[in-house]
């Protein structure tokens, strides 16, 4: 069974499940906007890309660790497919460094227009593989 037939009911008959969501999704979208925002900003100010792209991974990376560490142990660092894990963790900061760096060049409607196209392409790519 889908985890939307077994959320639980409000008061008033909405899903709690489905609100829940969409407040993430929001959040999640003006919280990555807020990142290439201030992206943009020290990328004007002077600093180096490579500075931003770092302290873009490395601050959730010890929130998370901290968080995760505590609750599950340290057998959160150890990865089952650790290559998998450096090819995923290479896509992702190149990806990220090409971000940052057009954010210098391009306006920031521009970036967004493709960050939401990626997104797009994504799926079009996952339902080649699915069927």
């Amino acid at each position: 069974m889908s985890s939307a037939t077994n959320a639980t009911p409000s008061a008033n008959g909405l899903n709690l499940t489905v609100g829940l969501g969409i407040l993430m999704g929001c959040a999640a979208v003006f919280l990555l906007t807020t990142m290439d925002t201030t992206a943009k900003w020290l990328g004007a100010a002077g600093v180096p890309t490579f500075v931003v792209v770092w302290m873009r991974f490395v601050s959730p990376q010890i929130v998370l660790g901290a968080l995760f560490t505590h609750r599950v142990g340290w057998s959160v660092w150890r990865s089952k497919a650790p290559w998998l894990q450096v090819g995923r963790s290479v896509s992702l900061a190149s990806a990220t460094v090409c971000l940052f760096v057009a954010l210098r060049f391009l306006s920031m409607t521009t970036n967004v227009a493709i960050i939401y196209l990626n997104s797009v392409l994504r799926r079009g790519a996952g339902l080649s593989f699915v069927g």
